[in-house]
C-alpha cells in the first residue's frame, strides 16, 4: 500500500474499483438467491394452505351428495311402497294398469 499523500495510479485504481464490484455483485448474488428462497417458501405456504381448503371443500361436498344419494334411495323404497299399494287397489277394483 502507498501512503496517503501518494497519488494513485490508474491500474491501482482498476484493481480496487474490479475488488468492490466482486464483492458487491456477491452480495447481490447472496441477496438475490435469499429472495428467491423466501418467494419459494411462500409459494409452496400458499400452495399447502390452497390444497387445504380444497380438501375441506371437497371433504364437505362429498358428505352432503352421500347425504343426498340417501335421500334419494328412500324416496325410490317409499315410491316403490306406493306403486306396490296402487297395484293392488288396481287389482282389487279390476282395473286394468296404465301403460
Amino acid at each position: 500500500m502507498q501512503p496517503k499523500d501518494q497519488p494513485v495510479t490508474k491500474s491501482e485504481m482498476d484493481a480496487s474499483l474490479r475488488a468492490l464490484e466482486e464483492r458487491f455483485e456477491g452480495r447481490l448474488d447472496a441477496l438475490e438467491q435469499r429472495l428467491t428462497d423466501r418467494i419459494v417458501e411462500a409459494m409452496r405456504e400458499t400452495e399447502t394452505k390452497l390444497l387445504q381448503a380444497f380438501y375441506a371443500f371437497a371433504e364437505a361436498n362429498n358428505k352432503r351428495l352421500n347425504h343426498l344419494d340417501g335421500n334419494v334411495a328412500i324416496f325410490l323404497n317409499r315410491l316403490g311402497t306406493v306403486e306396490s299399494r296402487l297395484l293392488e287397489i288396481e287389482k282389487r277394483l279390476n282395473i286394468p294398469p296404465a301403460a
